[in-house]
């Protein structure tokens, strides 16, 4: 389902910048970006985003928010920015995930499944999204580079992904009309990042204890 116009669309999965933005009716009608990470910019970029589009966030009906894969810090920062608003003011919220949209954007341009989409993780890993040759994406997952290669996929991807074979679309510009079509959104009151990992490392109290 379309989310309701206005929406306010922030983006805090890079590892640096963030984007904010106001869609209405599958186009944006202001669009504001920082350089800066999303604690020391979400607030302002969305309040720039929100200026340039004339209205107050009392005059937004609906949120759209990246929930990753990508930083979690930032994903996290926006996700609670559009809580508080909710928690204030009832409406509606969606998510999307940003391999997917790559996906649908790539798909757009003329690039025929099956293919993956691959970004930087952590550890020398990658988060990976395949699509069948029918276009339907699998689950997100973390895979070392290894597994990547062993898919035997063409892998779309950013420049600096080592083995990419296809430069990711930019995909900011399509996002009103992708969710006008209702491709990518989905409805989530308590948003949250996506994680792909599966395994995480474990910390003792020690670290935090007085010296004896």
């Amino acid at each position: 389902m379309p989310p309701a116009s206005p929406c306010l669309v922030l983006d805090g999965s890079a590892r640096d910048g963030l984007r904010a933005g106001v869609s209405a009716d599958g186009r944006w009608i202001s669009q504001a970006v920082s350089e800066y990470g999303a604690l020391e910019s979400a607030a302002g970029c969305a309040a720039e985003a929100l200026r340039f589009a004339g209205i107050n966030v009392t005059g937004i009906r609906s949120f759209a928010l990246c929930a990753g894969p990508g930083s979690i810090l930032g994903v996290r920062i926006t996700a609670m920015m559009v809580r508080a608003w909710i928690a204030l003011e009832p409406r509606p919220c969606f998510v999307w995930n940003g391999l997917q949209a790559i996906a649908l954007a790539a798909v757009e341009g003329g690039m025929a499944p099956p293919f993956a989409v691959v970004a930087e993780s952590r550890l020398r890993r990658w988060n990976t999204l395949p699509l069948s040759s029918d276009g339907v994406h699998g689950a997100c997952v973390e895979l070392e580079a290894g597994q990547v290669a062993s898919l035997g996929l063409p892998l779309v991807g950013p420049a600096g992904a080592p083995f990419a074979t296809h430069p990711a679309p930019d995909v900011w510009p399509l996002l009103p009309a992708l969710f006008a079509q209702g491709r990518l959104l989905r409805a989530e009151d308590r948003p949250d990042a996506l994680n792909p990992a599966s395994d995480f490392a474990v910390w003792s109290g020690d670290r935090h204890r007085a010296p004896r």
